[in-house]
């Protein structure tokens, strides 16, 4: 199995010319590279969990199962456009009478590390996690490991029953779904109000003497009550390993390439490409500690992610979000390489002390807030994070820019704290009002804002 199989997300890219950050851009078709991988999160009270994170959904592997947290809407090979209200729904897939706690751990470790700054407590922020190609829990039924991988749009899940253990005793039971079955292939369905959920008929095989060897399989109901199932194979020879191999189609819950997710793209100096946009958040469902356990419940965060020249290694993987839906309408690198992002929070987004907070927010007639933030070259740091402003509630009516020396530009509509000697210190009564401000390099102060 080749563990950098990679997904590819077709884009119509606008590229800042190299060399030149924050230069005209000119437009072309290209790819990037996005391997599946899961990032380890290490919970408070000392569980480990792993977590694919993707513009459509996630996926998340913990002690108890794995967890998807799909789009409405979402069907196998035919994603739809983001529901209104940012409406989604998780199935949880647990395994019933395993061990209580298996072990986990990270398999084929990739190159780069995630880093998250969710909320506005320092506190619950993670950076440098670690990434992998696959998940292992280990003895989840006695003699039978699960490894978890990604590949080709898919999410495989191998089950690897050990001489003397008994593949019958596999069984998942999702009671969200809404019903369960199996198609005339032999493919695993269950409905859900997310859509229909595949599982391809399971591959079953044996390495005797060096030679993969075919062994029947096929999926058996086991309660259609609870939505169980499991797996029944032919006869095979148990002095050796059996892998039962299904493989969970992940473009139903992969929405790759899909216009609202506002993505930008940038090239520094050194010809590193930074991708950035908004991405569905992962809630670590099965967690009790995880890093979002005050109440968010935000159906979008923004993300950058920062490629090698080559557009084919990651450098750093990084998401942003508060207690609600981020959308992102600006990124812009300087000379530095440290990559600065804007757009659009509702509440709880995180701030760094000492950066720019309005005077005066009694005229803000709306949740919407504009946020501006700058990371170091490695994402693992915040320079600053500042929120501000009342902006309309739209990302396609704004733009960001930084200069040579790191001032940040922004324009849009929406309501703002002019400075002293403003062109035009009065709005026209309604978020319509076009603005322009200046952030300073150190985000602590506006050189000047003004309406036009």
């Amino acid at each position: 199995m080749n563990w950098q199989t990679a997904v590819l997300i077709g884009l119509f890219l606008s590229i800042a010319v190299p060399g030149r950050p924050g230069a005209d851009t000119v437009s072309l078709n290209g790819q990037l590279t996005v391997p599946i991988a899961f990032t380890e999160w290490n919970e408070p009270g000392g569980g480990t969990g792993y977590v694919v994170r993707t513009p459509g959904g996630s996926v998340t592997v913990a002690a108890g199962g794995l967890s998807l947290v799909l789009n409405a809407g979402e069907s196998a090979g035919s994603p739809a456009a983001k529901p209104a209200g940012g409406e989604r729904h998780a199935l949880r897939l647990r395994f019933v009478g395993a061990r209580e706690n298996p072990m986990l751990s990270g398999e084929d470790r990739l190159s780069w590390n995630t880093n998250y700054f969710l909320g506005n407590d320092p506190a619950r922020w993670k950076t440098d996690a670690p990434t992998y190609a696959g998940v292992r829990c280990h003895e989840v039924y006695q003699g039978i490991d699960v490894v978890y991988s990604g590949g080709e749009n898919r999410l495989k899940s191998d089950y690897i029953v050990r001489p003397g253990a008994d593949p019958s005793r596999i069984t998942l039971a999702c009671g969200e779904a809404t019903g369960i079955g199996v198609s005339p292939e032999g493919d695993l369905l269950m409905e859900s109000p997310a859509g229909t959920v595949r599982e391809r008929k399971p591959y079953c095989y044996q390495v005797i003497g060096g030679k993969k060897v075919e062994v029947p399989g096929r999926y058996v109901i086991r309660d259609a009550a609870t939505c169980s199932y499991g797996f029944e194979t032919g006869p095979y020879d148990p002095a050796h390993d059996l892998v039962i191999d299904p493989e969970l189609v992940f473009s139903t819950f992969y929405g790759g390439g899909r216009s609202e997710y506002d993505t930008r793209i940038a090239v520094d100096l050194e010809g590193n490409v930074y991708l950035a946009g908004t991405t569905v958040s992962a809630d670590l469902p099965f967690s009790s500690g995880a890093y979002d356990s005050t109440g968010s419940n935000s159906f979008s965060d923004a993300f950058i992610v920062k490629f090698d020249p080559t557009g084919s290694g990651i450098r750093y993987a990084t998401y942003l979000g508060g207690r609600g839906n981020e959308y992102l309408f600006g990124m812009d690198v300087d000379n530095e390489g440290c990559a600065c992002i804007a757009g659009l929070t509702p509440a709880g987004f995180p701030q760094t002390p000492g950066a720019y907070v309005p005077p005066d927010q009694s005229y803000y007639t709306t949740d919407t807030r504009l946020f501006v933030t700058k990371l170091n070259e490695m994402g693992n740091s915040l320079i600053f994070s500042a929120v501000f402003g009342n902006p309309h509630g739209s990302s396609s009516y704004s733009h960001m820019r930084m200069d040579g020396e790191g001032n940040v530009y922004v324009a849009g509509m929406g309501y703002i704290n002019t400075t002293p000697g403003a062109i035009q210190d009065a709005a026209y009564g309604d978020l319509r009002t076009p603005f322009v401000l200046k952030l300073s390099a150190d985000g602590k102060s506006l050189r000047y804002a003004t309406w036009f």
